[in-house]
């Protein structure tokens, strides 16, 4: 259960650097163009405070503000993550999915937007070692069909 300072920065409504409330801002003030015309959550002293969060398309905020070091963090761990969804090992929602049963984490609050920077340590080892099982698993099938095809070919030729 979050307190309610806890769900008013999970909100876009405080900034956790400074206290200070939070203001909308356009893309363009922040990436100095408009990528997706959808407002941006910064904190009110931004840019002095270089705290904020991008919104989803119905314009609510993704998650809390994050600063520069939070933003690097996001990034790595949604790079890591994606791979998952991109390269077929599964879809983005059973990813997502997985993700919050590995995190023991509400499917509702399970975003890379709302984690803080030990959670997405854990988001990127967990997404490696997905990666990684495909990788073995993958493997694993395609010797056992050569071996098979090679053992048909024998027969044959016998």
């Amino acid at each position: 259960m979050l307190t309610p300072l806890q769900q008013k920065i999970l909100n876009a409504e405080i900034c956790p650097y400074c206290s200070s409330g939070t203001k909308v801002i356009s893309e363009k003030d922040v990436y100095g163009k408009i990528y997706k015309n959808r407002p941006i959550y910064a904190c009110e002293r931004f840019p002095a405070c270089d705290s904020y969060v991008g919104s989803w398309e119905d314009h609510t905020p993704m998650g809390r503000l994050a600063n520069l070091q939070l933003r690097k963090y996001r990034n790595y761990a949604h790079k890591n993550f994606d791979k998952l969804f991109k390269d077929g090992i599964m879809t983005r929602d059973e990813a997502y999915e997985n993700l919050s049963i590995y995190l023991k984490t509400p499917p509702e609050v399970t975003h890379i937007a709302m984690f803080q920077e030990h959670t997405l340590r854990l988001v990127v080892g967990w997404s490696f070692r997905m990666r990684a099982k495909y990788i073995v698993e993958k493997a694993k099938d395609e010797m056992l069909i050569r071996v098979r095809n090679n053992f048909i070919s024998k027969r044959i030729l016998v």
